[in-house]
């Protein structure tokens, strides 16, 4: 049998969802729009959540499929950011790059929390000089090394023993999302709960999914056990 073999990725429809209640009372005393503001915030938050579910999800408690918690893709480095000289890091960082096919390498990106930001940021190569370089993406300021631009996320782990400290990822190549029905906001005033309350119940909702889809576009760097 001399057929192609290819691999399905089945996107499903998963819920997310964030709410906030408002009373009547601040919603007619406030000096500002305080509905348009309440929903800017929960929009953010619906992101971040949503962010934190393609790295940290759990597809079998009906979440996206998490990067970090891939089972298949490959740990190039064991390394202890916080003790290890600069060379060592950068020798790291370096390997967890060419681990990665070349036609994979346009696009990729280093994951990291903050502490290991920090720590990357402080490289210096010989002759003293920082290897971080700063740029600008899509017109916005943002920081490279190594060639590649360095997303700081704060649902990133890396600071535990055996965490992934480094995640390198062509998320274009590695990830696959589907959003079944866009975001949509409801506001709830009419029912008896809320009208006897004299609040506003504001409700915002996405149907979306996401797996891996090429665990060769992902690489990591972690702590030692």
């Amino acid at each position: 049998d001399n057929t192609l073999g290819f691999d399905k990725i089945v996107l499903e429809q998963r819920r997310a969802a964030t709410a906030v209640e408002l009373t009547e009372q601040l919603i007619n005393d406030s000096g500002i729009n305080i509905v348009q503001y309440a929903v800017n915030v929960m929009t953010k938050r619906l992101a971040r959540e949503m962010d934190k579910s393609v790295l940290k999800g759990d597809k079998n408690a009906k979440q996206f499929e998490g990067i970090l918690t891939s089972t298949v893709a490959e740990v190039v480095k064991e390394i202890n950011f916080a003790t290890a000289e600069d060379a060592d890091v950068l020798d790291a960082l370096l390997d967890v790059t060419l681990a990665v096919h070349p036609d994979l390498l346009d696009g990729a990106v280093f994951v990291v929390n903050r502490a290991t930001f920090n720590r990357i940021a402080k490289i210096k190569d010989a002759n003293g000089n920082y290897q971080l370089v700063k740029d600008v993406v899509n017109g916005k300021p943002a920081y490279k090394i190594l060639g590649h631009q360095i997303l700081i996320q704060d649902h990133m782990t890396g600071a535990g023993a055996g965490e992934i400290s480094v995640a390198f990822v062509n998320f274009d190549a590695a990830y696959a999302t589907m959003i079944k029905k866009g975001a949509s906001m409801k506001r709830v005033n009419a029912d008896t709960k809320n009208a006897l309350a004299g609040t506003e119940l504001l409700l915002l909702d996405i149907y979306a999914d996401g797996k891996i889809l090429n665990e060769e576009a992902i690489k990591f760097i972690k702590n030692p056990a």
